[in-house]
């Protein structure tokens, strides 16, 4: 078997261009012949195919009916079909203890129940828990939070957290689902105390369990953490000695 490369035939350029001309008037040639019909179908699908690619890279403004009150420093989190929305506040009511429920595929806003909701607050942390959100820590007036509760999208209920063995009120954290528990850490205290403690989470049992101290990891607040399937990474954020840090830590937690 032989193989050739397109392009390596000796072929003048005179004849190339012969071949291709040869083959555009073939080309022309069964246009001709072919129904009118076919063709306009042809070129409606191709129309069609362009306007999907373009709809595919489109911006789609989002529904403004029954939309939550503006507001700014919330939390949102996606269920997987839905986007929660919640806290936060504006500058006429600094502390929400609202939201809303956006259904992306139908474009519409749901509202959120407020009985046994958690206390109006802004700087919190959420996150969806695979089948309820979590909100926790944050500000109200002018102390931190180490309170939280638990809402089902499903049936439009909060639910309470327990406080014992909780750690230390905070805001500006961050929040990592490992699967099962929810990990807190960092943020600060007031913005004069960061913090580098945290503390571990099981809605299925509400108890918090302790969570070790990085001695060589400095406190921090304002910077982020991600899950990577067995550790928890943090990185970056600031502190009272700098206004901006360019260094982490690891935390592999042992279910």
């Amino acid at each position: 078997m032989s193989l050739s490369v397109i392009g390596s035939s000796k072929k003048s350029p005179h004849n190339c261009l012969i071949a291709i001309l040869t083959c555009r008037r073939k080309t022309t040639l069964m246009e001709t012949y072919l129904p009118k019909a076919t063709v306009a179908i042809t070129y409606f699908l191709l129309l069609i195919s362009s306007l999907i690619c373009c709809a595919q890279e489109s911006w789609v403004i989002v529904s403004n009916a029954n939309i939550p009150e503006a507001r700014t420093l919330h939390s949102a989190v996606w269920t997987g079909s839905r986007m929660i929305v919640w806290g936060g506040g504006s500058g006429d009511v600094p502390f929400f203890e609202t939201g809303g429920v956006y259904n992306a595929s139908e474009n519409t806003w749901s509202s959120m129940s407020v009985q046994n909701a958690p206390e109006a607050r802004s700087f919190h942390t959420a996150i969806w828990a695979e089948t309820r959100m979590i909100v926790w820590g944050g500000y109200s007036g002018k102390h931190t939070l180490n309170t939280g509760g638990t809402y089902d999208p499903i049936t439009n209920t909060w639910s309470s957290m327990s406080v014992q063995d909780a750690p230390e009120a905070r805001g500006a954290s961050t929040i990592v689902w490992t699967g099962e528990r929810m990990i807190v850490w960092g943020g600060h205290n007031t913005p004069s105390s960061p913090l580098k403690s945290g503390g571990i989470y099981d809605p299925k049992t509400d108890t918090w369990e302790s969570m070790a101290n990085h001695k060589q990891l400095e406190p921090r607040s304002n910077h982020t953490a991600v899950w990577t399937e067995d550790r928890m990474i943090v990185w970056g954020g600031h502190n009272l000695t700098s206004p901006a840090l360019s260094s982490g830590g690891i935390y592999i937690y042992n279910d």
